[in-house]
């Protein structure tokens, strides 16, 4: 017996149900109570989260919203717009007990208790969820967005090398100039060190990264979400919670040349807001020089996957040895909404 149940608020009892589900769930960083509490409180859409129970047992958490957009009410995940990746919570029961009728049954039942919206977006959707296909990717049509580098990790780095030279010899030769480029920089200038450490409370590190990124992007008029909300929820995140938040640099006598954020969640690295702070030696690659002392470091601490995030830059490809898509779903279930989907197909299909 499938019972559907609809939170508009995120209230103890919501928390208390989606920490215990956390545990044992199939799950991006992205979809913790902690990030989206925290998400929530810098947005006016309406939250509407449905768990799902299989046998009075709780089986999956959608995490969606409305968001209002011009007089549109869209069904949207949370963090639509905001996250790299956007999913629901789901177990392994609710992943064995559905098959593509059931989805449809449960799709139609869901959308109903919901209530009245006109159109559905689902954006950053993952097609596996810790090597687990997603539903919501996989039992409806979705249209493929970008690929999304990982690297899987063993417990060597040499092992890692030689998953690249198996992959594209091409590859593992840029890797190997990295790394020679680094010892060539480390006999000139001596003083060269990399450092990773938890931010905890001290977010002058944060702030400089934040805004060394958000210049940069400026200067290109490269399209971003650096915005002043972004700031913020990180900044409320790694306040409250700096366990998962930390910060890789490298150092060359005693200056910052290259740093990042990375989110290590469970057995994941998730690479984050990379930047280069100096151009003294920029011939010497610093921020591969960085990615491959990370890699060497998240293999020691025995991490399992590297996840580049969103973006399809040729470095990311370079280093990763494994890959899979982000997608989005886009349907309508009213009137209004259809005149919009078709717009938008029409709009699709001329720019693809």
């Amino acid at each position: 017996m499938i019972e559907l149940k609809l939170f508009n608020y995120l209230d103890r009892e919501c928390e208390n149900k989606w920490k215990i589900f956390e545990k044992n769930a199939f799950y991006n960083y992205f979809q913790t109570f902690e990030y989206i509490s925290n998400l929530t409180t810098f947005s006016k859409n309406n939250i509407k989260i449905i768990f799902i129970y299989f046998d009075k047992e709780l089986a999956a958490i959608l995490p969606f919203e409305i968001r209002f957009f011009f007089g549109l009410k869209i069904l949207q995940w949370i963090g639509n717009d905001r996250s790299d990746y956007c999913n629901p919570l789901i177990s392994e029961k609710f992943i064995n007990h559905l098959d593509n009728s059931k989805f449809t049954i449960l799709w139609d039942r869901i959308k109903k208790k919901i209530g009245n919206f006109d159109l559905i977006f689902l954006n950053n959707q993952i097609s596996k969820i810790s090597n687990i296909e997603n539903p919501f990717v996989k039992f409806l049509k979705n249209i493929k967005q970008t690929k999304i580098y990982k690297i899987q990790l063993s417990n060597h780095f040499d092992n890692y090398l030689n998953s690249i030279k198996k992959k594209d010899k091409n590859h593992a030769y840029e890797l190997h100039r990295v790394n020679l480029k680094y010892e060539k920089l480390k006999k000139i200038e001596g003083e060269v060190n990399f450092e990773i450490s938890e931010i905890k409370n001290n977010l002058n590190d944060f702030n400089l990264i934040f805004y060394s990124k958000l210049k940069q992007l400026d200067l290109k008029k490269e399209k971003h979400s650096l915005d002043k909300d972004f700031f913020n929820l990180y900044k409320k995140l790694i306040s409250n919670n700096s366990k998962h938040y930390y910060l890789a640099k490298f150092i060359v006598k005693n200056e910052i040349i290259s740093a990042c954020l990375l989110i290590i969640f469970k057995n994941t690295l998730y690479y984050y807001l990379p930047v280069t702070l100096s151009n003294k030696f920029n011939r010497y690659k610093p921020g591969k020089i960085l990615i491959t002392s990370i890699i060497n470091w998240a293999i020691i601490k025995k991490i399992k996957f590297f996840d580049f995030g969103l973006g399809e830059e040729g470095y990311k490809r370079h280093f990763s040895n494994v890959h899979t898509f982000v997608q989005k779903y886009l349907f309508y279930n009213s009137l209004k909404g259809k005149i919009i989907y078709f717009i938008l197909k029409f709009i699709i299909f001329f720019r693809y």
